[in-house]
């Protein structure tokens, strides 16, 4: 299934909340500059995308997500 656009509910929740932490502690290693393991998450299309070996995120099961796994 394609990704569907962000509510402006989940928009403005990201931006509060979740963009910060993503800069914080992964923009170093998987930003603008530079993308360990071709993981880029500045974007959200490149989140959508993941890494060389495929998906990093289940919108049908978050929780397990390898991005949290990791």
């Amino acid at each position: 299934a394609e990704p569907r656009e962000a509510t402006p509910g989940e928009a403005l929740l990201f931006e509060k909340e979740i963009r910060p932490l993503l800069a914080k502690h992964c923009f170093e290693c998987h930003g603008e500059k530079k993308q360990e393991y071709g993981l880029r998450l500045d974007r959200r299309a490149h989140f959508l995308k993941g890494t060389d070996e495929g998906p990093i995120f289940n919108a049908e099961k978050p929780h397990e997500s390898k991005l949290l796994k990791s």
